[in-house]
């Protein structure tokens, strides 16, 4: 066999293993979603699950009236289970030009109950803030896969707008 035809079989040869791999691990990677609103807040998720991490986004904006206050659950579902040795991400809170302090209770909570992430966070006059999440747990958390798998709760006390954004990844 001619060496420039045994060169052309392994290049296909390595590019229809590649193209396996590739699509193997992009079939692992399933997402849900979900988005509402309650009187003057909108909010939305995402969880994105690979075969070894699960990712959390999710956003909210509060246009809160003097005297209004702001406190929801919002359960978040899953395609698969999962087990948490360790969290790291970011968690922002917003008050533009127009808003005056914002204030806000964040937590993500696993179906046992156990708290993932969670932060307090004050912000004085327009202005933003981002905090770091970085934990590792001694006992993995386990999270189950279905309707309820995490929470999602907030409590907001500051009349004005403000959003709060956070993205954690876990595994």
């Amino acid at each position: 066999m001619p060496k420039s035809i045994r060169l052309r079989i392994v290049a296909f040869s390595l590019a229809a293993i590649a193209l396996s791999l590739y699509t193997s691990t992009a079939s692992a990677q399933n997402s849900t979603s979900g988005s509402g609103s309650f009187t003057n807040v909108g909010y939305s998720w995402q969880v994105d699950q690979g075969t070894v991490t699960t990712t959390f986004k999710g956003g909210a904006t509060f246009t809160l009236t003097s005297g209004q206050v702001s406190g929801q659950q919002i359960a978040i579902s899953t395609h698969n289970a999962a087990t948490i040795h360790e969290v790291h991400g970011n968690v922002t809170v917003v008050v533009p030009g127009s808003g005056t302090n914002g204030s806000i209770i964040f937590e993500l909570i696993a179906a046992n109950g156990n708290s993932v992430a969670s932060v307090k966070l004050d912000v004085i006059g327009p202005g933003s803030i981002t905090v770091p999440i970085s934990g590792t747990f001694s006992t993995p958390l386990t999270v189950p896969a279905g309707a309820g798998a995490f929470s999602w709760r907030w409590y907001v006390d500051n009349p004005g707008n403000q959003s709060v954004n956070m993205a954690l990844v876990m595994n």
